[in-house]
């Protein structure tokens, strides 16, 4: 089991690196009916990694951990898909 310390950062990092492949995405490939899409998502991101951290509370078992988990993968999973509907068709 990872202690709370651990758990905080991986979302953090995460998290940290969804937003950096976003801000990459629009700055490179975003025209400019895209631009608020990316945003949208971006703030997603943020909102996510708040409530992950969030979710690391006083009391933390192995069974909180695993609910956080597996909560944090379906979410990100989404932002992914998201992310994935924006990106270019291939030609």
């Amino acid at each position: 089991m990872a202690n709370k310390r651990q758990l905080k950062k991986a979302i953090q990092r995460a998290c940290g690196e969804m937003a950096g492949q976003c801000i990459m995405a629009q700055d490179l490939i975003s025209n400019e009916e895209n631009y608020e899409k990316w945003n949208e998502i971006i703030i997603d991101i943020a909102m996510l990694q708040a409530q992950g951290v969030k979710r690391v509370g006083n009391k933390f078992s192995k069974a909180d951990e695993k609910a956080l988990t597996e909560w944090f993968r379906d979410q990100a999973n989404s932002i992914v898909g998201k992310m994935n509907a924006l990106l270019p068709k291939k030609q």
